[in-house]
């Protein structure tokens, strides 16, 4: 049997993105909110997205409060046991921002969650010459309890940053690595 958090990562790498997606916070995480709960049971789980009610999930650090973008938590147990931080990075935009500060908070809510997750809606501009350091920077977040899920919504199949491994397609999932934590 597949553990919860197999579940959510199986779940946030193959959902049907739509289309018509208008705004990252009021289209976007609430698509992947209802996508989730499909494959949780909501007799144990909660996915909290942060922004609807009034008690939103946070991180105090460095003198701020964060709120991760979704949070799944345990209802019997009061765990909290993943922090999802979402970017939409729209065509034609360059990605840097988006994803410094995705990891940046995600960096932050592995202080208080035993795991998060960046999930990138990645429309924007790539440069398949600029990846020489994503193994690295991928198993310096592994070891922090972090992983990184990158989609896109094209059709056509285009290469980057490939793993060692096998090649990623913009078609299918991007997932850096196989397998997170």
């Amino acid at each position: 049997m597949k553990s919860i958090d197999q579940k959510i990562i199986d779940k946030l790498r193959s959902f049907l993105l739509k289309s018509d997606y208008c705004d990252e916070q009021k289209d976007l995480q609430p698509h992947i909110g209802e996508e989730l709960k499909k494959v949780l049971d909501d007799q144990e789980y909660d996915v909290i997205l942060s922004t609807k009610g009034q008690n939103k999930p946070w991180v105090g650090a460095v003198g701020a409060s964060f709120w991760p973008d979704i949070l799944i938590s345990n209802k019997k147990t009061n765990e909290d046991l993943m922090a999802i931080e979402v970017k939409w990075i729209r065509k034609n935009k360059s990605a840097t921002k988006a994803i410094e500060e995705a990891i940046g908070q995600a960096v932050i809510y592995s202080t208080k969650y035993r795991k998060s997750i960046v999930f990138i809606l990645h429309e924007g501009i790539v440069n398949s010459d600029l990846c020489e350091y994503d193994a690295k920077l991928l198993a310096n977040l592994e070891k922090i309890n972090i992983g990184i899920i990158i989609r896109r919504r094209a059709t056509e199949e285009t290469e980057i940053c490939q793993d060692t491994q096998k090649p990623i397609e913009f078609s299918k999932t991007i997932i850096l690595k196989d397998g997170l934590v």
